[in-house]
């Protein structure tokens, strides 16, 4: 259970430099995307999420089929955000 509060630390960690910096750390080419700081900034967002979501699950013990619904939640809702800003 340690593992996943360190794996959302890690994320919310990497989801700050994404909102503040405008780009992610890994990707070095962008293809087909119009905005790059709009899009970073989002899945910026959505990785912190995902980072909140995990410590949460390590401090109040969610079943595990309740942590993979708020993953799958944060995806959808992401991917429509993209698509209303035209980010990609």
């Amino acid at each position: 259970m340690i593992g996943i509060f360190i794996i959302g630390i890690i994320f919310l960690i990497i989801g700050f430099y994404c909102i503040i910096n405008g780009k992610l750390p890994i990707i070095k080419t962008y293809h087909g995307v119009k905005n790059i700081m709009l899009y970073s900034r989002i899945n910026g967002i959505a990785i912190s999420l995902c980072g909140i979501l995990m410590i949460l699950n390590y401090a109040f013990n969610f079943e595990s089929y309740m942590l993979v619904m708020g993953l799958m939640i944060i995806v959808i809702l992401t991917l429509i955000a993209e698509i209303i800003s035209k980010s990609i």
